[in-house]
């Protein structure tokens, strides 16, 4: 994920949030039963997606936090 994509992500809406999100876990299922049924020959998107997924977490859990304060 480069540079800009973060900080896309970074100033994104929680519902915006939500979505990538929900995009990101069905593209990993996807991509992960490709992985296993042989037809994809790299793992490494598997581990991209997944940093993906982390960050989208992260940004929306510090919104959470911050919004209790």
């Amino acid at each position: 994920m480069k540079r800009k994509e973060i900080q896309t992500l970074k100033i994104a809406g929680e519902a915006e949030l939500a979505k990538n999100l929900k995009e990101s876990q069905d593209r990993l299922r996807v991509v992960t039963f490709e992985y296993h049924a042989g037809k994809a020959q790299s793992s490494k998107e598997i581990h991209d997606i997944k940093k993906t997924i982390a960050r989208i977490k992260t940004f929306l859990r510090e919104r959470e936090l911050g919004a209790k304060k």
